[in-house]
């Protein structure tokens, strides 16, 4: 593992470098501290694959396919909410003289790398059975999507409001980035909550 990690880092292979890496680690601590050290520091160990770097060319597809699916889902609950809004690819047109694009950073990657990171660690936390802990981390990726949705659609709502260059300003955009981990770490909690809850029970 740790000559291929040498390799993939020479030829720069990020991916492969970083799993080769974390394999590496685990043999290192299985061989110098045995069986038992290696089972605590387990989660710390596999705790790095969030640090490894997608390759390019799935971040740009994967990227793609989620920025085309926030646009779909977030056009139709703003034509749920009685705002007439058309959506062409990665547009949404919400008044004749008002559109948004919907680009590669509010697809929701980035986002849901980090709050999936997240949940894994509040789930390794929490006091509660591996079963349920295994739930709260899954759980943490439609919590992460439906925080990324609510965030386009309060963009799309300001750009109907006021117009797309107030939306799209820095103020706004940064404001409601910021609220999506707030969201998301609301989410987290109080699914955490439920699940300790429902284990009193």
């Amino acid at each position: 593992a740790l000559l291929i990690h040498l390799v993939s880092y020479f030829f720069e292979i990020n991916f492969v470098s970083g799993f080769t890496l974390i394999a590496a680690i685990f043999g290192l601590v299985l061989y110098l501290y045995g069986f038992d050290i290696t089972k605590k520091v387990a989660f710390p160990v596999i705790f790095l694959v969030f640090m490894v770097p997608l390759p390019q060319v799935m971040i740009i597809s994967i990227s793609f396919k989620m920025k085309m699916m926030a646009a779909q889902v977030a056009t139709s609950i703003i034509n749920l909410m009685g705002i007439h809004a058309v959506r062409d690819g990665s547009i949404v047109y919400l008044k004749p003289e008002t559109s948004l694009t919907i680009g590669s950073p509010c697809s929701g990657l980035s986002s849901l790398i980090a709050l999936t990171a997240l949940g894994a660690l509040y789930a390794y936390l929490v006091k509660m059975s591996k079963t349920r802990k295994i739930i709260l981390f899954f759980l943490s990726i439609p919590i992460a999507f439906a925080a990324n949705m609510l965030r386009i659609v309060l963009l799309l709502l300001v750009g109907f409001a006021y117009d797309a260059k107030t939306a799209t300003g820095p103020f706004v955009h940064g404001f409601l980035a910021f609220l999506l981990y707030i969201f998301s770490i609301a989410g987290l909690i109080i699914a955490g909550r439920m699940l300790s809850w429902e284990k009193k029970r």
